[in-house]
């Protein structure tokens, strides 16, 4: 079947239910599949059974494979919590658990009961990227809340700072749209614009970014309706 996989340690056919997702679990041995052409081939992330990376234990009301419905700028979705990735940053821990919503992906952040949804953006102006990364490498004065950045594509105008850091990625689940690296260090620089917020990441030494524009929900925008297949 087209929406299939083998597992390549155990060879049991594993169901693609997202397009976007890139990592699978093996629900039958465990391990953690990568479909790298999306030609139904699948190469395991280790030699041997692969053990899903330690999670600290936080408390959250989501656990992969749940169901339930979600209100998104008004419209109410089915969704489901396909991934996990957790970071730890000088407040602690926060989560970005991966949905697919009636077949979109988005990222929920998850920190200390507050909740963001977020979409990833394309990112065009590099230059401005490249000066972010060397204000907090050079000088973290000129990075206090409040200041304001230029747009980083054509489809956003000026942001606002509200908060910059170091995380690192330490810990992860589930099927996720990349196959994940822990131990990924990140600084990341969370702003805001009309009616929207934004989280850039930069990584490798201001090699790479990703940008993400977001919607803050309330406790009541997202329904649990049934749980998951497993916890931590």
């Amino acid at each position: 079947m087209e929406n299939q996989i083998l597992c390549p340690s155990c060879n049991a056919p594993i169901e693609i239910k997202d397009r976007f997702q890139e990592q699978l679990d093996c629900p039958y041995c465990g391990n953690q599949a990568y479909i790298g052409d999306r030609q139904n081939q699948a190469a395991s992330k280790e030699s041997g059974p692969a053990q899903r990376s330690p999670l600290t234990d936080v408390y959250s009301r989501f656990i992969v494979g749940q169901t339930g419905r979600i209100n998104i700028l008004g419209n109410t979705k089915n969704y489901q919590v396909t991934g996990r990735i957790q970071y730890e940053y000088e407040q602690g821990f926060w989560s970005e658990w991966y949905l697919n919503v009636d077949g979109a992906g988005y990222w929920l952040q998850e920190d200390e009961g507050i909740y963001t949804l977020f979409v990833p953006m394309a990112l065009d102006n590099q230059a401005m990227i490249a000066e972010i990364y060397e204000m907090y490498r050079q000088s973290e004065e000129s990075l206090k809340p409040g200041k304001i950045f230029k747009p980083l594509n054509s489809k956003m105008g000026d942001w606002t700072l509200l908060e910059y850091g170091y995380a690192k990625m330490s810990g992860y689940e589930g099927n996720l749209p990349f196959p994940p690296s822990e131990g990924k260090e990140i600084v990341y620089f969370d702003g805001l614009g009309p009616n929207k917020k934004y989280s850039l990441e930069i990584e490798d030494n201001g090699k790479d970014a990703s940008l993400f524009q977001g919607w803050p929900l309330k406790y009541d925008d997202i329904e649990v309706e049934s749980g998951g297949d497993y916890n931590y």
